[in-house]
């Protein structure tokens, strides 16, 4: 069960959304989610709902460089130079260049294509790669989704003779590479409104200036979807759009690589959304260069026989289930960091390294550490004298800008405000990690939220909800699946689900009752009570069984009603401060300090108990009926078990309690937790 969420209750003006329903003749459901996330009027409705798209051919050349692009290619393709579609090793950088390989090939042009190496020769362009490339004759290097920040490789390359074309999407660094081209939208001299496109996105939008819209997009819209998806581009304008059709393209594809990956992902015949495509299809086409070789996947995408593309999914598939392994491996890894070192997680950001990681996953489990404890991570790899890390983060908090701040102690990075990558010596790690570690001190750092687009009553809830739904797909990142809330809810019933790997519960208000699925929750782990009231953050979906459907609900988060999470999240701060060994104010030791009291409280209702699961906030309202003794109640967990009255095991924000049988009668006066908060020692 997710850990500490504030629920965030946008604001809706429900005559401004009757409005906007009415004059775009949409359901009121649609309206409302739509004006809560900022379309507001009547030509950003249309615009956003807008199904196809034609891309202006005159705006396409307001792109920075994109003539120059355009014209060096064109004239590579006329006189036959040898062109290498130089290319990166994730979903994005893999869709790239099979896209425009492909596309060059129908050219007749002469290209091959190159994919890095993660292992062996890293992100980019690297001077090593650059004299192999060389020693084939090639003429033009082309990159996608790379090249930006390449500087001295391009420096190089030209050097020797080649020229290279650079088609990226990230961020720009201050100095720009000696390119024939640079074709990024986050050149500070591109005005193009916007700018939400992948890497393949970007190679696509080079091919729509060639053929200046005289070609069949659904040839290739497949690729552009596919990277876009697996990059977690923003979907708007005209990449929403681009993912809308690509969508139907990719289900009803007669590619032989795209067909083979849809049927070795178990998803033939079944509900096909981006979704599917995120966490089955991306997952296979990144696994290969996650665990060695990028260009097997490249292989499976311009495969040209059923025969071959459904061996090179096979083997996709295996590599996968290899990576899921790894990946759990160096998870519990970190999490066994985190439990032998405690304070590193209580620092406002979790590092942890470890030798020999693998490289390729670092990303997958750091994404897991943050959505587990609600922190930007940085896991670091030690490998001999180089080191590499991978970051993730929260929204709201860029760790990019903190990494550029500790740059002077890295070699190279790159990435956004939510993730990037790190390439340092083994020798700086330490100094690294203090640097970071002393310059978040200074900064603010927010805690997970949860965004409710709309608290609905549930009586006037039915299945013509999902209609109002669809209208807004697809879903993914920068418009995400409607979150509903269902307020001041009892707790009817707990059901477990597949002997207990699963639950359901039954919720009911008014003599109306919602049945909602709660997966991968062990029903003897899940947190509440039944009879409790609670709020339910749910998303709404249709549930086909045996030719019936019905609406279905799949939890997101529960809460106990009338909980202010506010006071939770400033007592959680507080907690965290102290756990770190920093001075506290005396209104922050106000927050963290029980009276005798209260200890008897909590351990009266400990002794009840004996065996429970449960989290600081939902003690703290169950109780005392008080947020404010979030704080207290972590305290007292923790004297409790200094003192061997219980086993205390912590899980992220779950605290596991059990009530010792051999209690000694204990002076609470003389706990060393108790007495550090005072000030005492």
């Amino acid at each position: 069960m997710a850990g500490i969420v504030e629920w965030n209750y946008k604001n809706i003006d429900r005559e401004k959304v009757i409005d906007l329903a009415i004059k775009c003749n949409i359901p009121f459901v649609s309206a409302a989610i739509m004006y809560v996330r900022g379309i507001i009027s009547k030509e950003s409705v249309f615009n956003f709902l807008k199904d196809t798209y034609e891309p202006d051919i005159k705006s396409l050349f307001e792109i920075p460089d994109m003539d120059k692009a355009v014209s060096r290619l064109t004239r590579a393709i006329k006189n036959q130079e040898k062109i290498c579609v130089y290319g990166d090793y994730d979903a994005d950088g893999v869709t790239a260049t099979a896209l425009m390989f492909l596309y060059l090939k129908e050219k007749n042009a002469d290209v091959f294509y190159y994919i890095p190496s993660r292992e062996k020769d890293g992100y980019g362009l690297n001077v090593q790669v650059i004299d192999f490339l060389k020693s084939r004759g090639t003429k033009l290097i082309f990159t996608v989704d790379n090249g930006i920040s390449a500087f001295n490789e391009i420096s190089y390359a030209n050097s020797m003779g080649l020229d290279v074309v650079v088609t990226d999407h990230h961020r720009v660094p201050e100095n720009l590479p000696p390119a024939v081209a640079l074709v990024d939208m986050f050149r500070e001299d591109c005005n193009v409104k916007e700018k939400n496109f992948a890497g393949v996105g970007i190679a696509f939008k080079v091919i729509e200036a060639m053929e200046k819209n005289n070609f069949d997009r659904n040839k290739y819209i497949d690729f552009v979807t596919l990277g876009t998806i697996g990059d977690s581009i923003e979907l708007f304008g005209e990449t929403r759009s681009i993912v809308k059709k690509g969508i139907e393209v990719i289900k009803n594809s007669n590619k032989p690589g795209i067909k083979s990956l849809i049927n070795i992902s178990g998803l033939n015949g079944k509900s096909f959304d981006t979704t599917s495509v995120a966490f089955c299809l991306v997952p296979r086409i990144n696994a290969s260069g996650r665990m060695g070789d990028a260009s097997l996947a490249l292989k499976l995408l311009v495969s040209g026989t059923e025969k071959e593309a459904e061996q090179l999914a096979f083997e996709l598939n295996e590599m996968n289930v290899k990576r899921k392994e790894i990946e759990n491996k160096i998870f519990d890894s970190v999490e066994e960091l985190l439990s032998t070192e405690s304070t590193r997680k209580y620092e406002k950001i979790i590092i942890a390294e470890g030798n020999g990681w693998h490289r390729g996953v670092l990303g997958i489990v750091a994404s897991r550490i943050t959505q587990k404890y609600g922190k930007p991570t940085i896991l670091i790899s030690l490998n001999g004298e180089e080191a590499t890390a991978s970051c993730r983060s929260v929204p709201g908090f860029s760790i990019h800008n903190l990494i550029s701040i500790c740059s002077d102690l890295v070699e190279r990075f790159g990435g956004h405000p939510m993730a990037a990558g790190i390439n340092l010596k083994s020798e700086n790690v330490k100094k690294f990690k203090d640097k970071i570690l002393k310059t978040v001190d200074k900064m603010e750092v927010s805690y997970p939220k949860l965004e409710i687009d709309l608290a609905v009553n549930p009586s006037k809830v039915t299945s013509k909800i999902l209609n109002d739904i669809n209208i807004l797909k697809p879903f993914g990142v920068g418009n995400p699946e409607p979150v509903f809330a269902l307020n001041d809810m009892k707790l009817k019933k707990i059901v477990p689900l597949s002997k207990g790997l699963h639950t359901k519960i039954i919720v009911e208000r008014e003599n109306s009752s919602f049945e909602v699925l709660c997966f991968n929750q062990k029903t003897h782990e899940f947190l509440y009570d039944e009879g409790e009231i609670v709020d339910v953050a749910v998303t709404f979906s249709k549930n086909d069984y045996r030719g019936n459907s019905k609406l279905s609900s799949m939890l997101l988060n529960i809460k106990l009603s009338g909980l202010e999470f506010k006071k939770v999240i400033e007592c959680k701060k507080c907690y965290e401060k102290f756990k770190r060994g920093e001075k506290l104010s005396k209104k922050e030791t106000e927050v963290l300090i029980p009276n005798r009291e209260d200890f008897a409280a909590v351990y009266k209702y400990f002794l009840k108990r004996k065996n429970i699961i449960t989290r600081a906030d939902i003690l703290s309202y169950r109780i005392f009926k008080n947020a404010s003794y979030f704080g207290k109640i972590c305290i007292i967990s923790d004297v409790f078990q200094e003192q061997n009255l219980i086993n205390l095991v912590k899980n992220s924000d779950e605290l596991k309690i059990t009530v010792n049988e051999n209690r000694n009668k204990v002076d609470l006066n003389k706990s060393k937790i108790m007495m550090l908060l005072k000030g005492e020692i």
